[in-house]
């Protein structure tokens, strides 16, 4: 096990993040669209899953390429804009994840 693991599961479960798509489509994501472009087309929907999943106690977030890969990618016509896609970061994600890092994010910490 890493020591990240480790360092993380010593006081507490570790809570991830979850179904980006479907938090995307309650932000207007169409059915069917593809989620990963919305990294370049929409950051700060992008940015507020992440800052939702933060706030509701998760200590590991993802980043939104799931299907960001030449094969999903070309059904949508963004088989070129692979590389482009998974290298977007909407400037709040990175913020977010920092926060984890520093204990920071927005849930009680457990006493006992």
């Amino acid at each position: 096990m890493s020591d990240l693991l480790k360092k993380l599961l010593e006081d507490r479960p570790i809570i991830t993040d979850g179904a980006w798509g479907t938090q995307l489509q309650d932000r207007g994501l169409p059915v069917g669209a593809c989620p990963d472009e919305w990294n370049l087309s929409h950051p700060e929907a992008v940015e507020s899953v992440a800052r939702d999943y933060v706030e509701a106690g998760s200590r590991i977030i993802l980043t939104n390429t799931f299907g960001a890969n030449r094969i999903t990618l070309e059904k949508h016509g963004l088989a070129d804009r692979v590389a482009e896609i998974n290298r977007a970061l909407p400037p709040g994600v990175k913020a977010h994840g920092a926060r984890i890092a520093r204990g920071g994010a927005c849930y009680p910490r457990p006493t006992a």
